[in-house]
């Protein structure tokens, strides 16, 4: 996926578009004890801020970043930040906490379709993925734990693959957040990683002169 960049200052108000342009191979997800939701976290990926030298202003200054999709793949990874650091315990001398390893446990509910449309600087054209697998993760992160996949094959059919066995999962078990197998692979499973796959529909005569329009644009 290409992203460029909208920018405001946040002193003189001056907007403009980044010259740089940056390449990534998924979208991650930034979770906190806080989150809300995963729409929420979404938007904190496409809207955030930084502190950088203003074109018009010239001062280094806080500004708002509105990042918008060039070029979008055809599998998209999604992946949320489960495994992260936290300090705990007392300050030493130099006012710093030791850290440790900890899994953030949610029960955000992903989309089954993920529409990107509002998010792409050309927006003309729909840019709308179909969930197609899971990555799920049971045990602390730390000293223990295991993955299973859920996968959406062929005719809509569902399965969870948990090493070598399977089993059939419905479509309120794969859209669940946590995950809960079935009562042989005991536990709930947090939501880590999914895939997508891009709906690329039959366009309208409109849609195809816009893609068109775009290609020549890049």
């Amino acid at each position: 996926m290409t992203i460029s960049d909208v920018r405001q200052c946040l002193t003189c108000q001056h907007r403009y578009r980044s010259t740089v342009q940056h390449d990534t191979p998924g979208l991650l997800l930034s979770l906190t004890k806080t989150t809300p939701s995963f729409n929420h976290a979404l938007n904190s990926y496409f809207q955030s801020q930084i502190r950088v030298n203003c074109p018009q202003c010239t001062a280094n200054t806080n500004q708002s970043v509105d990042s918008q999709i060039v070029a979008a793949p055809q599998i998209l990874k999604v992946a949320m930040t489960i495994f992260t650091q936290e300090p705990y315990g007392p300050k030493d001398k130099n006012g710093s906490r030791k850290q440790r390893n900890v899994k953030l446990q949610h029960t955000h509910q992903h989309p089954d379709v993920l529409d990107l449309t509002t998010r792409q600087m050309h927006n003309s054209l729909p840019l709308r993925y179909r969930l197609s697998s899971v990555i799920s993760h049971v045990g602390d992160g730390t000293t223990a734990g295991h993955y299973v996949a859920s996968v959406r094959g062929q005719g809509g059919r569902i399965q969870a693959i948990s090493d070598s066995d399977t089993q059939n999962f419905t479509q309120a078990q794969f859209l669940a957040s946590p995950q809960v197998p079935s009562q042989v692979w005991e536990g709930n499973f947090t939501v880590y990683v999914l895939t997508y796959l891009r709906e690329d529909g039959q366009l309208t005569r409109g849609q195809r002169a816009a893609a068109s329009l775009v290609s020549e644009m890049l």
